[in-house]
């Protein structure tokens, strides 16, 4: 077990007043403060087990990858089309799809009875046959979800997220965060993931694991 200890002075910086000159003022910019913190080694299982499912679709992995990013509503809608072409005219390989974009939603429609039903949204129609697509094409597809920003699941489950006055918490741009240290979180995100390689997506690309801007000034 190794235990951090961290401390943090008062810094005091001098300086000039414009108004009077070769006056001096004294001003405290920082603030003193200690804290500690216990970090423990975790040995990782090896090999490290992995979720792989055959959907039947085949891509060949790229020499490097360079894609690029689609939301939900532009894999779903007439774009579709045009960027697959735009990656066969020049050097790109790949594109990295929203599955679960940045308030939560999961970017196609689940069956009623899944437990993800009610963050599901009808953006992409048929993720079959748009993977199917890029099978045919060799574009290499990725999953994009985004993991603790989460307006949808903060709503749906507040004891997940923060809370201000009893309120869930959110920035100033009006998202809300899940809390990071709740493994329900965790396997919530992963399960999302895995119906994601069941569709056939090759890769996920895990977003927004961290805490919230704007967090630290509450």
């Amino acid at each position: 077990m190794l235990s951090l200890v961290m401390s943090v002075g008062l810094a005091s910086v001098v300086l000039a007043d414009e108004g009077e000159k070769g006056k001096e003022q004294v001003k405290n910019v920082a603030f003193h403060g200690k804290f500690e913190t216990k970090l423990s080694e975790k040995k990782l299982p090896k090999p490290v087990p992995r979720f792989t499912y055959d959907s039947g679709l085949k891509f060949e992995y790229p020499d490097a990858v360079r894609g690029i990013y689609l939301t939900g509503h532009s894999a779903g809608n007439f774009r579709f089309k045009n960027l697959i072409k735009h990656v066969n005219q020049t050097e790109l390989n790949a594109m990295v799809i929203d599955i679960k974009e940045d308030n939560g939603y999961i970017t196609y429609k689940l069956p009623k009875d899944s437990p993800y039903y009610d963050a599901s949204q009808n953006y992409i129609s048929d993720p079959k046959a748009m993977l199917k697509r890029l099978e045919k094409e060799q574009i290499y597809p990725i999953a994009r979800v985004v993991v603790f920003k989460d307006t949808h699941l903060a709503e749906k489950k507040p004891e997940w997220s923060f809370k201000e006055n009893g309120k869930v918490w959110k920035n100033g741009k009006g998202d809300a965060f899940v809390n990071p240290f709740i493994k329900d979180v965790w396997k919530y995100n992963v399960e999302i993931a895995k119906e994601a390689a069941k569709l056939g997506f090759q890769e996920i690309q895990f977003d927004y694991v961290r805490f919230p801007e704007g967090f630290e000034k509450t």
